[in-house]
């Protein structure tokens, strides 16, 4: 019985290693083009932001001196 759990947790690693070996050898040349488009138009996540028009407010001198 133990020589069946180790063999089953060495088939394991071994399929493991493998899956991390495979992923690693497809993965870069997918990474690549994607990485090169979103180097030539980096997305701003504020696009859809506008400019706001701001109105200075003025202190009134007539309120500040009936309060006083």
């Amino acid at each position: 019985m133990l020589r069946f759990i180790l063999f089953l947790i060495l088939f394991y690693i071994i399929y493991k290693v493998l899956q991390y070996f495979l992923k690693s050898l497809i993965s870069p040349s997918k990474n690549n083009k994607d990485s090169f488009q979103r180097s030539s138009k980096p997305k701003s996540k504020y696009e859809n932001v506008e400019d706001a028009e701001f109105k200075e407010i003025k202190p009134d001198d007539n309120n500040n001196k009936k309060e006083e």
